[in-house]
């Protein structure tokens, strides 16, 4: 499957329904309190999808959302109509000057690339990115099973209010259901190598020796489907 396709414009028409889903803002809570944002600060979030972080930011800050999707960042615009958002593939160079950053989030992103594209994306990120700015990388484990992630929710769900879970858990079964189909896709490329899920210490690896500083120890988040840092840069 290209880079640049209808997948993840299709893929982006459902995505929204992981709003529903405990596990995934629970991730989205986690990525904002390790942002540790300040007012005025300047975010990137790089494969910013529908722009669902948006939803844990507060307002007094300068946020871009960069995605290669015209779908998602049409979604991400109607749900926060003041936000600036650029269409472009982060395999190519960031429309951005040097330094221009305080804070980057990168949510379960870099692992759809190839790994041998990992290093550019990186090394563009310290260029567009402040001394002392703090990023953010959260992407699917090596072992990444969708399935985890709903049963997760339905645990939870059912555990906090068993009847409301319940009628949540049937107004779902169709967006999730597509969700799964695309999931498959995404795993299925994985597999044959044109994705690169992380294992636990990929991450850190790679970005150490781009001179980002790890802050906080490796994280397995999203009930346990995916691992996230959090680097200074230095």
């Amino acid at each position: 499957m290209k880079y640049q396709s209808n997948f993840w414009n299709n893929y982006f028409k459902y995505y929204d329904v992981l709003m529903e889903v405990i596990p995934y803002k629970e991730l989205l809570k986690t990525i904002s309190d390790k942002l540790n944002i300040k007012s005025g600060n300047r975010i990137l979030d790089l494969g910013a999808g529908t722009g669902n972080i948006r939803h844990f930011l507060s307002n007094d800050i300068t946020y871009i959302g960069l995605d290669n999707s015209k779908e998602a960042l049409d979604r991400l615009t109607t749900k926060f109509p003041n936000s600036n958002v650029i269409l472009t593939s982060i395999k190519e160079k960031l429309p951005f000057k040097d330094g221009e950053f305080d804070r980057v989030v990168s949510n379960n992103v870099l692992y759809t690339l190839n790994e041998k594209d990992w290093d550019f994306v990186i090394s563009e990120l310290k260029r567009v990115t402040k001394n002392g700015a703090i990023i953010v990388i959260s992407n699917v484990s090596i072992d990444f099973k969708p399935v985890n992630i709903y049963k997760d929710h339905i645990y939870k769900i059912l555990s906090k209010n068993f009847i409301k879970g319940s009628v949540q858990l049937l107004r779902l079964v169709y967006p999730t259901i597509q969700m799964f189909k695309y999931n498959r896709t995404i795993m299925n490329n994985q597999e044959n190598g044109n994705y690169s899920f992380v294992n636990r210490d990929k991450q850190k690896e790679i970005f150490s020796k781009y001179g980002f500083k790890p802050i906080h120890k490796t994280l397995s988040v999203y009930a346990n489907q995916a691992v996230l840092n959090t680097f200074v840069r230095e």
